[in-house]
């Protein structure tokens, strides 16, 4: 099942979202406000959105809010 979020923090670029995100994930483009990078992907063997992802992109002071 692909795996969608919205990734929110002070001065977050592109770049920057990506080079935090496990292979099997990647960086789609700014959201529609343009306050948001938009990242999807794929959860495979332990790298979740919500035990992997989530959690390291908080470590760099981004907050991924996952769509339902």
């Amino acid at each position: 099942m692909k795996r969608l979020a919205t990734v929110r923090g002070n001065g977050i670029t592109l770049q920057r979202v990506d080079a935090f995100l496990p292979a099997g994930y990647g960086v789609i483009g700014w959201d529609e406000d343009g306050d948001g990078v938009l990242i999807e992907g794929y959860d495979h063997a332990g790298w979740t959105m919500e035990d992997y992802v989530a959690p390291r992109l908080a470590s760099g002071g981004m907050f991924a809010e996952v769509a339902a």
